[in-house]
């Protein structure tokens, strides 16, 4: 009896082998790879919508939010801080440039600035138009250097409104029919008479 048992254990077996599973069996599965499918989909979106969120580099580059800035004067000076001062000297190193850290206009942020460059944007839009940085972080923490770059820069400005002046001038003016002296002091219905006699007659 066993063995007939096992005969027909080992037949059911091969048959489940060689059998397909049924539809319901086939559905349950799809419907688990798409779970897993829209899972990894909604994964990879959340993903990408918090690396959208952080500010990028290039943006971010030179500009501190007030609560660091405070964190790390009480770190070199050891006293809690509540005030929001307008420039911030940070102590020179042997080699660098002077460096002081401005408030901004909103007072939310401080930039970074050297005698020779602020991380503003006001600054890299004057450094790309005129080839040299002006902005008010920069008048705050170095006004001399500061009020030099300003006298460079207007020179450049009368240098450009001088050569577009010329280039105006140097440009002849197309005449204008009506005005010349044939057709001066005419009305408009005397003027297509005129222009138009030819037509007509």
């Amino acid at each position: 009896m066993e063995s007939a048992i096992r005969e027909r254990q080992e037949d059911f077996a091969a048959g489940e082998a060689d059998r397909r599973p049924s539809w319901i069996v086939e559905e349950m599965l799809v419907e688990a790879t798409r779970k897993g499918a829209s899972q990894a989909v909604e994964e990879a979106n959340g993903q990408q919508k918090a690396v959208q969120r952080l500010p990028s580099p290039v943006s971010s580059e030179g500009m501190f939010e007030f609560r660091f800035v405070q964190a790390f004067i009480e770190l070199l000076t050891g006293r809690l801080t509540t005030t929001r001062p307008d420039v911030i000297w940070l102590p020179k190193f042997k080699e660098s440039e002077p460096l002081a850290l401005v408030l901004s206009s909103t007072e939310q942020f401080y930039y970074r600035v050297t005698p020779s460059h602020c991380s503003c944007r006001g600054w890299f839009y004057s450094k790309g138009s005129y080839g040299m940085g002006k902005c008010r972080h920069h008048i705050l923490a170095f006004p001399d250097i500061a009020r030099e770059n300003a006298a460079m820069i207007e020179g450049l400005r009368a240098r450009r409104r001088a050569e577009a002046q010329a280039k105006k001038k140097a440009k002849p003016k197309p005449k204008n029919w009506a005005r010349s002296s044939s057709y001066a002091g005419k009305s408009p219905s005397e003027l297509e008479r005129v222009t138009f006699r030819a037509y007509v007659e």
